[in-house]
């Protein structure tokens, strides 16, 4: 079920925990994109490349 397909979802804390797993469940529910924010660049920018 694709019920977020063609929508963009804004995340913060988006670079572990629960933010990260929402994050990817919101692409695999075929979100066009993602905006996630957070304070540890390093792992935000880990997101990219999983």
């Amino acid at each position: 079920m694709l019920w977020l397909k063609d929508k963009v979802a804004l995340m913060k804390s988006a670079s572990e925990g629960i933010g990260k797993a929402i994050v990817k469940r919101f692409l695999e529910e075929g979100v066009l994109g993602v905006a996630a924010f957070d304070i540890n660049q390093q792992r935000l920018n880990a997101l990219k490349n999983p």
